[in-house]
């Protein structure tokens, strides 16, 4: 079963992947592009953070011996995934798809995925 995951995501920007965020997270809808929205500055680096924060039954998953797939159409570029705050995954390439199992990473009641891009 495919589920399209392209609500409910936040978004924040800050300077480098050290510094922790710059301000807000605002509510956002994928596919993004932080970059187009200051027309001025097309060409500004940082380090942009997606996250999603979503429920599991791990008891229900595993009786049913399903796993957790997320297919990434294409992130540009240099990205890293984090779950429950630890890294599970990067893609350094832009514009291809990439594929991340999170189920060995699944905790039971609320999840939260991170998506770092610089």
């Amino acid at each position: 079963m495919k589920t399209l995951w392209n609500d409910g995501w936040e978004f924040n920007l800050s300077d480098s992947a050290e510094q922790l965020s710059a301000g807000e997270w605002e509510s956002v809808t994928l596919p993004h592009d932080w970059q187009i929205y200051d027309t001025t500055d097309l060409y500004r680096d940082g380090y942009g953070r997606y996250r999603k924060r979503f429920d599991v039954d791990l008891g229900k998953l595993r009786e049913a011996g399903h796993h957790i797939f997320l297919i990434f159409d294409g992130v540009y570029m240099d990205s890293e995934y984090f779950l429950n705050g630890v890294r599970i995954g990067e893609w350094k390439y832009g514009y291809s798809q990439y594929v991340l199992e999170l189920t060995e990473h699944l905790t039971d009641g609320t999840n939260e995925l991170m998506v770092g891009i610089d």
